[in-house]
């Protein structure tokens, strides 16, 4: 083989091995043979709801807070609705259409009313007839044991039934809007009530003079809690706002603990408008928005007018600095409704003027102190708390109620740091000091605590 051939040879040898060595990646086409190739992989499994499983019902068991509230009832057997039904947590008051009637009862784990004593209390009307056979219709479910379940998504349809009877109930207390119950959620202060109008936001003490609060109920996620006060007594209870009506309701639940009060001692005044006051917030008194920062509530015999707290205390506070400036002895030392009073506690005095606001000689202090927005006291904070130990006044609660001077001394300077609000109280000669949960009274130096009238 002469040298020519054998270069020849040598060349398609050396194309046909590069040619081969490309062709052993992926193919650039894959011949559709019907089915994928086969992965020495195991195959992943997905499990896919069944169509019915998409609007199968919730079938865990109804549990004791889902029940809690007011319901009216849809049907009772073949009767449409006209009843109505308020669940307490340990107690259901009920009716259609004749009798109001009472029993205590319970829920068992697995989603059944049940009623052990069977007894249970009645107006005792004499219902004959239709009515009385709905009475007892009633009666058998409430006694039970009873079998509970939900209608569609969420606790806010039941269905009660038993061997006998079936009922369906529905939360009355919905509402497609619920900006009313996020508006009146906090505190609220008395501008009128009736005839009455408090002479004062704060009272002597520095407290509110008159009020209704309104607080979410975590424990009964179906209704609030309300404590109020209109200058003697003071009270609450639980309710739920009702908007399906034409106008809005505060409706009252009757618990054990109704009417429950403090026992102060009242003037014959006093005592008559804590009868008439607590009474109409028993009554389901109707409510309605006036404007962003009132409320007004009212009833057949009974009108109130609430302005909320802070929009108050912004109509109410101090903003010359003239009428703080002076010498001051401190009253009280309020935290989270822990009080301190007395020289014991505060013996020294509050100085207030152009150039700074000092208790004593302590350090920290406000030096050229002023009014920022809000009507909050700010200034330049000077010094520190040395080697007092502060930490122990701002841990104040009921577990460690015990204070001592150098506690409260503590709650003085951290009040005077944190931009107070300056507000007057139901005394001359006095004013509060306001930060978040601090309050001082103060007495200008030299003058006497007379008693309003």
């Amino acid at each position: 083989m002469d040298i020519k051939t054998r270069k020849i040879l040598l060349y398609l040898g050396v194309f046909v091995t590069t040619l081969f060595a490309a062709c052993q990646g992926e193919p650039d086409i894959i011949e559709d043979t019907g089915r994928p190739p086969t992965l020495d992989v195991p195959p992943i499994e997905i499990n896919l709801p069944s169509s019915e499983s998409f609007s199968s019902p919730d079938n865990r068991n109804v549990i004791k807070e889902e029940v809690f509230g007011r319901w009216k009832i849809l049907s009772l057997d073949e009767w449409s609705d006209g009843g109505h039904i308020w669940f307490t947590g340990d107690e259901a008051i009920f009716g259609f259409k004749c009798n109001e009637m009472s029993i205590s009862g319970e829920m068992s784990d697995d989603g059944y009313w049940r009623a052990p004593s069977q007894r249970f209390a009645t107006t005792e009307m004499l219902c004959a007839g239709e009515r009385g056979a709905q009475d007892k219709a009633m009666i058998s479910l409430m006694i039970g044991p009873t079998k509970i379940e939900r209608i569609g998504k969420g606790p806010n349809k039941l269905r009660f039934f038993s061997g006998d009877h079936e009922m369906v109930i529905e939360r009355s207390w919905l509402a497609k809007d619920t900006s009313l119950h996020e508006h009146f959620l906090g505190q609220w202060d008395v501008l009128r009530f009736d005839d009455f109008a408090p002479s004062s936001r704060l009272n002597g003490e520095g407290k509110r003079s008159a009020y209704v609060d309104f607080y979410d109920n975590p424990e009964q996620p179906a209704s609030l809690r309300t404590g109020f006060h209109i200058g003697c007594n003071f009270s609450g209870n639980s309710i739920q706002l009702e908007l399906e009506s034409v106008a809005p309701q505060l409706v009252h639940m009757p618990r054990k603990l109704d009417r429950l009060t403090t026992q102060i001692g009242c003037t014959p005044t006093l005592q008559h408008r804590d009868e008439e006051f607590f009474a109409m917030m028993y009554k389901s008194p109707k409510i309605e928005r006036l404007g962003v920062h009132r409320l007004r509530l009212w009833t057949e015999n009974h009108e109130l007018i609430l302005e909320k707290s802070e929009t108050g205390q912004a109509r109410n506070r101090i903003n010359k600095f003239d009428a703080l400036k002076g010498n001051w002895l401190i009253g009280t030392v309020n935290k989270n409704g822990f009080g301190f009073g007395g020289p014991f506690y505060t013996p020294e005095v509050l100085v207030i003027s152009k150039h700074k606001i000092q208790y004593g000689d302590h350090t920290p202090y406000l030096k050229t102190p002023r009014f920022a927005s809000g009507g909050k006291i700010t200034g330049e904070i000077v010094g520190g708390f040395g080697a007092r130990d502060c930490e122990r006044s701002r841990k104040l609660s009921v577990k460690n109620p015990n204070m001592g001077e150098v506690d409260v001394t503590c709650l003085v300077l951290d009040t005077l740091i944190n931009h107070p609000i300056a507000e007057p109280i139901n005394l001359p000669n006095h004013l509060q000091l306001t930060s978040d949960d601090y309050r001082i009274t103060l007495q200008r130096n030299g003058t006497n605590t007379i008693l309003p009238p």
